[in-house]
């Protein structure tokens, strides 16, 4: 019941150590989405680490990609956000 698919191109970085090899190619004012568990713990610690090494758009999608999967199937003003979903297919 996890499984909430994923966004497409995501690249998943689990701790701020595995940080550097994900973001090498990775522009400095490049739009940055990090999103994760609804804890999001680790995730504010990435984002942290990504402004200190100066990325300049760097979002956070609050509560995890549940909730915005949860949203894009039931709330009729969030639809088009399934175009940027992947492997959700039969979830709802």
């Amino acid at each position: 019941y996890l499984n909430n698919g994923r966004i497409k191109n995501a690249v998943n970085v689990s701790t701020v150590a595995a940080l550097q090899p994900a973001i090498q190619n990775v522009h400095k004012n490049a739009n940055i989405l990090v999103y994760g568990s609804s804890s999001g713990n680790n995730d504010v610690d990435i984002c942290q680490a990504l402004t200190e090494k100066g990325y300049t758009n760097v979002y956070f999608l609050y509560q995890g990609i549940g909730r915005l999967t949860w949203s894009c199937f039931n709330i009729e003003n969030c639809k088009d956000g399934l175009s940027i979903l992947t492997d959700h297919e039969g979830l709802y």
